[in-house]
């Protein structure tokens, strides 16, 4: 199982900084795999602008879990 960029298919890796949906620049810093089927995951992100961290779900940033086998 891998996160993807939806658009580009690209992995989503640590260290990527990119844009939200909501348009805030925030840096990945960890990725959850989903936990069980019903799940999404998590990333966890740091946001650049504000200086803080969260974890949320993919989708905030473009991204799906591709090679899910529990679904």
């Amino acid at each position: 199982m891998k996160l993807v960029y939806t658009g580009s298919k690209k992995p989503v890796t640590i260290g990527d900084v990119i844009q939200t949906f909501r348009g805030d620049w925030v840096a990945v810093i960890s990725i959850r795999e989903p936990h069980d089927p019903n799940s999404t995951g998590r990333v966890g992100l740091r946001f650049l602008s504000e200086g803080y961290d969260d974890l949320l779900y993919p989708s905030e940033i473009h991204a799906e879990w591709t090679g899910r086998v529990d679904q």
